[in-house]
């Protein structure tokens, strides 16, 4: 695959990965048992379908999937700001050879 394709790849596909899985992290924390809007402990009344969900390694995992996924968002946006400034330096080169 060519590097400028596999470029926009990764550029479109991160942003929609790291959306979700803040969601998800974020859905974890703040409904948790106990938690800002969750249910109090021990209630077994206002159990909802994402309760397997609200526990700390889910967080965990989703905590340090968006902490991986957001380095790898900037080393992209980085890679594309260096091949943008390649591009132009070429094109240069070459309007000053002609």
């Amino acid at each position: 695959m060519e590097e400028a394709v596999a470029l926009h790849y990764w550029l479109s596909n991160v942003p929609v990965r790291l959306a979700f899985l803040f969601g998800l992290t974020g859905y974890v924390y703040l409904f948790k048992e106990g938690g800002v809007f969750g249910s109090a402990a021990g209630s077994w009344r206002n159990t909802s379908i994402g309760e397997p969900l609200q526990n700390s390694l889910v967080f965990t995992f989703g905590f340090f999937e968006v902490a991986i996924w957001f380095w790898i968002f900037t080393s992209l946006r980085e890679e594309r700001r260096e091949a943008l400034r390649k591009r132009v330096e070429a094109a240069k080169a070459e309007a000053d050879h002609l």
